[in-house]
């Protein structure tokens, strides 16, 4: 029983070993993507290539009817939003005319 006892404490004792789990963006990974980025930036800056807001990215058609109707009301209440905006802007430069 004695024994019994020393084995389940040093057991016990001994600290468990546990291995390093990789990642998904190693630091190495993370400087690569930042340098990769800077280099598309500086060229944009420069003009030599295309800029983010001159790409168009094209939406997958929705695959049900919930996300047909969300697809829907988004696009109304960004409208009204914009139309909202104009007229605020329209009312903002008149006031600042006068």
């Amino acid at each position: 029983m004695a024994e019994q006892a020393q084995k389940t404490m040093t057991e016990d004792a001994t600290p468990k070993k546990v291995m390093f789990a990789n990642r998904p963006y190693s630091q190495e990974e993370r400087i690569k993507k930042d340098e990769e980025e800077l280099e598309t930036l500086l060229k944009e800056q420069k003009g030599e290539a295309e800029s983010t807001e001159e790409k168009v990215e094209v939406e997958a058609e929705p695959k049900n009817a919930e996300e047909k109707t969300f697809k829907k009301r988004y696009g109304d209440l960004r409208r009204h939003t914009q139309e909202k905006e104009k007229e605020f802007q329209a009312q903002l430069d008149e006031l600042k005319t006068n």
